[in-house]
């Protein structure tokens, strides 16, 4: 996720290691060959995307105060000049090698085309659904960013399919709505063909969205339980890591190994995200669907398949593989056994729950640490010591910390944080010298 602070850090080291014999300088040049091309976003050029945001926001303002005042074909015309004057001033920044300009001008084109799809619709009375018209500006950008290689109208196609998908979701109840997603995929491969960072990471965005809301909605129409939904939030993490992990070894080529890298960090980081939600949910319905267990664990099966494959690779040790399956099958295995029990825990009784699930995001914080040194786990370091220490104190908060007084509680904890700085310590200098064994 973080290319430009890698290439930093590798600068400043590349030289050290020939100092040291470990390399040589042909080797050292090599190595910075091998980094993909970095453009920087100029001041300039955040201005100049700036900039075109808000002409086309006057563009459409002006068409549309005086849309009633003018003749059809004087409307239609004014569109098509907007939208060629946007295209041929793109390709003669982009001539002249000014690429930000010509990305904003381009973003500008695509905001225009929404426009006149929105402004020919009200004119000429167009029956259809709000979700058609995102649909055709989402095609409209899609084939533009395919047809002239624009990360802008790539960035945009992206953000329709999500919006398509919301209104298809949320408007009709279209749910699981397959073709957003399709289509969201087929606007990633422009993504990965673009080798582009921002579209890439629109894509993992949008991506997420597209999960989370289907996730959501399936929990409220079909059903099923929270809690449930949460465990197969955690297996499609899972599931996500491993598909990233095997295409983070570029089998698959660099462009998508790329890809991987990017969508490594997000994916590790929703598991976590799902276990800590879970432990917040108590849900005392009996009759909830349980279909979410199948599809669950065998989300977590594949992705701990794709992620031993990688192993093979050299990318990781297959043992965190078959740790991360453990951590989502005991999410799961959690969830299906606190559903019919959540009735009694509301009565007080769920400190076992709690320590169990304490017990859980411990192991999955760990997990994380343990990944953070290889490839496949990107600096991952501070944030699984963080997630054990906070869990650590929300344990101790929600169990002995309610059960004595507070000027004791406020001791107790003090003393908790000490020994859990040493014990991190220990831990952190542990997963180290375990990873140096392993990759060495």
């Amino acid at each position: 996720m973080f290319e430009g602070i890698y290439r930093n850090r590798l600068t400043r080291d590349l030289p050290y290691w020939q100092e040291q014999g470990w390399i040589s300088p042909e080797g050292a040049e090599a190595i910075l060959k091998s980094l993909p091309v970095q453009s920087r976003l100029s001041l300039s050029g955040v201005v100049a995307v700036l900039g075109a945001l808000l002409i086309g926001a006057g563009v459409l303002a002006f068409i549309g105060a005086n849309w009633e005042g003018m003749a059809p074909f004087v409307r239609f015309v004014l569109l098509v000049l907007a939208l060629g004057a946007c295209y041929g001033l793109a390709a003669s920044a982009k001539a002249r090698n000014h690429p930000y300009f010509s990305e904003a001008l381009l973003l500008l084109a695509g905001l225009v085309f929404g426009g006149a799809i929105a402004l020919i619709g009200q004119a000429y009375h167009l029956a259809g659904e709000f979700r058609d018209a995102v649909l055709l500006w989402t095609m409209g950008c899609l084939l533009g960013g395919t047809l002239i290689r624009s990360v802008s109208q790539t960035v945009l196609a992206i953000v329709g399919c999500g919006l398509w998908a919301w209104y298809s979701s949320v408007g009709a109840e279209i749910v699981p709505h397959w073709p957003s997603l399709g289509l969201l995929l087929v606007a990633g491969a422009v993504a990965v063909w673009l080798d582009s960072s921002a579209a890439r990471r629109a894509l993992i965005l949008a991506l997420v969205f597209w999960i989370a809301m289907t996730l959501i909605l399936i929990a409220d129409e079909g059903d099923w339980p929270y809690l449930g939904v949460l465990a197969m939030a955690a297996g499609i993490g899972l599931f996500l890591w491993g598909l990233a992990t095997l295409a983070g070894s570029d089998m698959f080529g660099q462009s998508l190994g790329r890809l991987g890298r990017d969508m490594l960090w997000p994916a590790l980081i929703s598991i976590m995200a799902a276990l800590f939600i879970i432990q917040l949910m108590f849900e005392d319905r009996h009759d909830q669907s349980m279909y979410w267990l199948l599809p669950t664990i065998g989300l977590a099966v594949i992705g701990a398949a794709l992620a031993g494959v990688a192993s093979l690779r050299g990318q990781l040790n297959m043992f965190h593989a078959l740790v991360g399956l453990a951590i989502v099958l005991a999410a799961a295995a959690f969830a299906w056994w606190q559903i019919p029990h959540a009735a009694d825990m509301r009565h007080g009784d769920y400190l076992w729950s709690r320590l169990l699930i304490g017990a859980l995001i411990l192991a999955a914080s760990l997990w994380l640490i343990s990944l953070s040194p290889t490839v496949t786990g990107h600096d991952l370091h501070t944030i699984g010591l963080a997630a054990f220490g906070l869990e650590i104190l929300y344990v101790y908060t929600v169990t002995l910390g309610t059960q004595i007084d507070t000027a004791l509680a406020f001791f107790v904890g003090g003393g908790l944080l000490i020994a859990l700085s040493y014990v991190l310590f220990r831990a952190d200098r542990w997963i180290k010298a375990r990873n140096r064994e392993v990759t060495g």
